[in-house]
């Protein structure tokens, strides 16, 4: 099995998902991408987190390999699979944000 191109370890979660009108999911995701609906509703999330143990294709990252994020995210479908759409991250650093952490 190849490894990940990301892996860590997920702390001090916090999740918070409330339901959004769905012509504004439709106009946050890009063209082609639905949105997923739960019990008929569409939802967006605002997630807080720590990572720890932070590896990228299971090699650490000096400096970054436990850091803060929170991000805003909304639940899609793409040709019929699930998926989430990142409406905003917010991470220490551009060149995590770069890199999808």
């Amino acid at each position: 099995m190849p490894r990940p191109f990301l892996a860590a370890r997920w702390c001090d979660v916090l999740l918070l998902t409330f339901e959004a009108p769905d012509d504004l999911i439709r106009r946050l995701v890009p063209a082609g991408v639905e949105p997923d609906r739960w019990n008929s509703r569409t939802h967006v999330s605002l997630v807080a987190l720590g990572m720890r143990h932070v590896r990228v294709r299971g090699w650490p990252v000096p400096g970054f390999s436990a850091h803060l994020q929170v991000n805003f995210r909304t639940y899609i479908r793409y040709r019929g699979e699930p998926g989430v759409w990142f409406i905003r991250e917010f991470v220490p650093s551009r060149l995590l944000a770069a890199g999808g952490t």
